[in-house]
């Protein structure tokens, strides 16, 4: 299969994990390139805001960041990872999470 360069492919299998009261580790596995090298931005909004946090941008090769929330970790939040290459963005892979409550 021949592949040409473009805009790159989403990430997949995007995981939080909490690492203490104000952390988390924002993981994902890499799509394709699009033939190019590729940062990635992370955001993030709790589930009854509409507005998305400024994006972290994350370096080459990278499949994970840590994040910090001044006022914690607590209630329903949605990440977003977006691959970006010199071609343009690949659709923002999302995952939903409940953080700081007790199951």
């Amino acid at each position: 299969m021949l592949s040409f360069p473009g805009i790159p492919e989403a990430a997949m299998n995007v995981t939080v994990e909490p690492t203490s009261i104000n952390t988390v580790l924002v993981s994902w596995v890499s799509g394709y390139h699009g033939g190019a090298n590729c940062t990635f931005t992370v955001q993030f909004k709790r589930s009854d805001v509409t507005e998305w946090t400024s994006p972290y941008a994350v370096f080459e090769n990278a499949t994970s960041t840590v994040l910090t929330n001044k006022e914690g970790w607590s209630g329903l939040f949605i990440f977003r990872v977006t691959t970006v290459n010199q071609f343009g963005s690949s659709e923002s892979s999302e995952v939903q999470v409940t953080l700081g409550m007790s199951r």
